[in-house]
């Protein structure tokens, strides 16, 4: 009986320290795990952030391009007729979609479904306006029928997409 009690009087703080340290070690331990996994998303967004908003220029500056008007200036040759204007128009608006593709990463689902419906619009109007040229038609006729064609969207898809991008945008700014 008295050894038991010896030895419980030597084994129970020795149980205690141990429990105690135990414990202790483990907050310690869940505590620079949690701080570093911290540490490892500032940094990500650190370098994410820029990223990101690269690609919502990038995007803003590909719709700004392939809206008709700039499109047609940009694109605009006097020796073309209406077909190889048209032709000219929707290579020039596939090329600078392609150009920007990999932007899909950094943006939401629903931004870059919005970017590609904008394209596809721009195509349509494109496609609405030459579908209405005579076979001698030039490309001023042409493209006088695509700001026509274009005037009739008033709240056309480029604007709806711009303005979905500018407010995403700047929400990753706010956080």
């Amino acid at each position: 009986m008295e050894l038991a009690l010896d030895l419980a009087k030597i084994v129970l703080p020795a149980v205690m320290v141990f429990l105690t340290a135990y414990f202790v070690l483990k907050s310690y331990l869940e505590n620079q795990q949690k701080h570093k996994l911290i540490e490892m998303k500032m940094d990500q967004k650190k370098f994410a952030l820029p990223l990101r908003l690269q690609a919502y220029e990038r995007l803003a500056l590909l719709l700004e391009r392939i809206s008709p008007e700039n499109l047609i200036m940009r694109v605009n040759t006097p020796a073309l007729n209406a077909v190889s204007m048209q032709n000219a128009l929707i290579q020039a608006i596939r090329m600078e979609f392609e150009h920007n593709l990999a932007q899909q990463i950094y943006v939401s689902d629903q931004a870059w479904v919005l970017v590609k419906n904008a394209k596809e619009d721009v195509i349509r109007i494109v496609n609405t306006a030459a579908s209405k040229m005579g076979e001698n038609a030039s490309n001023i006729d042409l493209s006088t029928a695509v700001f026509e064609e274009s005037l009739k969207a008033k709240d056309g898809a480029i604007s709806i997409a711009l303005s979905y991008l500018k407010n995403e945008g700047r929400a990753y700014l706010d956080t």
